[in-house]
């Protein structure tokens, strides 16, 4: 069985618009279980940091899908049209492009994090999420981000996010540092296509994928293949730790003939173990395929061991905003070989988002903003990201007095490597008094 959608997305671009034909998944043969391998290749991490353009922002206020307004551009999913009123960012309005708005957007963050040095970039929940199935506890987000999408973005995606994909990894290998490998963010439990689209699904209509079950392998498939023309190789899947077996469900996934070598898996949820009331992390598993998780999840584990600059491990903690952006345990997590995740700030200034990236990129080595970005940086003597200059910026100076190997993060603002009293001088030029 060819492992290429069976539609293609010119078919798709060409369906009618309403709501059942924008849902309507191919049908997939028969799909045999799926069986971890005997041998498998072992995981290569990729531990440049990631930044992360979210779509779904949770307010249903102009949308029931609870998505970026930007993104939207409609005021329901099924009535989400493809609107050209105001060309790319910086343009002016009036002045079409012959892009989607919606996609000008997207585009637009894109160039933002590139432009600021990642290289590592995820879109997610670009079909956003019904407003009754909040809670996560029990309803996680739906793995059905492509069919939910109307036909118009469906095939936008692959158009104008492969064009941008291929364009910056023109005549680059994978395994340059500059090549940029863009991922989706998605829930891993799954739903009836239709449901997923139409309305939300109830309680019981959702559940975790069955690598022993032919129906929901071919859902799964249905909701996975169709990216591969986007330029999406990395797939990220939210509530896939260690909850009723997933994460194993997902390592099967992830080595299996029909993705292996097509896409990379990774899981939201760092999966651990509980000896008693203690969280220590799964090594049977923590080697297996890349895992992300919230800081705060990432602070209630008590044993990094297994996570090391040495290891075959990919461990990524996302600076998502949940909890107060705590700077220290940047550097922490970072000196174990964890790969930070952040937000990618809408607006310059010091927002959550924004301080949380362009506190990465000083902990990265990135000392300037890079061209291309779509915002202004924060002032570099900020060494703590919170939008001022203070005398808290000079007690982190001066923590770090005399370190050696240096970068932005510990107070090397003249860039030489190390912090003395050249950086001193210059910090204290620019508080203009005594702390």
């Amino acid at each position: 069985m060819s492992k290429k959608a069976i539609v293609s997305l010119a078919a798709m671009a060409a369906s009618t618009s309403s709501v059942w034909a924008q849902c309507a998944a191919p049908e997939c043969s028969e799909f045999p279980a799926i069986a971890i391998p005997e041998e498998e290749d072992p995981l290569v991490p990729d531990r440049r940091p990631v930044g992360v353009v979210q779509l779904y922002t949770g307010s249903y206020l102009s949308n029931d899908a609870g998505l970026n307004p930007f993104w939207c551009r409609g005021a329901t999913m099924a009535s989400e049209t493809s609107v050209d009123l105001v060309g790319a960012p910086g343009e002016g309005s009036g002045s079409p492009n012959g892009i989607p708005d919606s996609f000008d957007y997207l585009l637009a963050r894109l160039q933002h994090a590139y432009g600021d040095g990642f290289r590592r970039i995820v879109i997610s929940l670009p079909a956003g999420y019904c407003e009754d199935n909040l809670d996560v506890i029990t309803v996680p987000f739906s793995n059905s981000q492509f069919y939910t999408m109307p036909s118009w973005k469906r095939a936008g995606f692959a158009t104008y996010v492969k064009s941008w994909v291929d364009t910056v990894n023109d005549s680059l290998l994978s395994s340059d540092p500059e090549f940029v490998r863009v991922g989706l963010y998605s829930g891993f439990s799954l739903s009836e296509i239709p449901d997923a689209c139409d309305t939300c699904a109830a309680d019981d209509e959702w559940h975790y994928p069955q690598t022993n079950s032919s129906d929901d392998m071919c859902v799964f498939w249905q909701n996975t293949i169709n990216w591969e023309d986007s330029g999406i190789i990395d797939h990220w899947f939210d509530y896939a730790g260690n909850t009723y077996g997933s994460a194993s469900t997902l390592h099967a996934l992830g080595y299996s003939s029909l993705y292996n070598g097509i896409f990379r898996f990774g899981g939201e949820g760092i999966p651990v173990v509980f000896p008693g009331s203690v969280r220590t992390i799964d090594t049977s598993l923590i080697g297996k395929i890349p895992w992300v998780g919230l800081q705060r999840e990432a602070d209630l584990i008590s044993n990094w061991t297994g996570v090391s600059p040495t290891s075959n491990s990919e461990v990524g903690v996302w600076y998502s905003g949940h909890v107060p952006f705590d700077i220290h345990a940047v550097q922490s997590y970072f000196s174990v070989g964890c790969v930070a995740w952040c937000t990618i700030a809408d607006v310059a200034g010091a927002s959550p988002a924004n301080s949380g990236a362009e506190y990465i990129k000083r902990v990265y080595n990135w000392h300037w903003t890079r061209p291309g970005s779509m915002t202004e940086p924060l002032a570099i003597e900020d060494l703590n990201c919170d939008g001022v200059v203070d005398c808290l910026d000079w007690d982190q100076i001066w923590f770090y007095f005399m370190t050696a190997d240096a970068t932005l993060y510990h107070g090397d603002l003249d860039g030489d490597g190390d912090v003395d009293m050249d950086d001193i001088d210059i910090l204290d030029f620019a508080l203009g008094s005594s702390c």
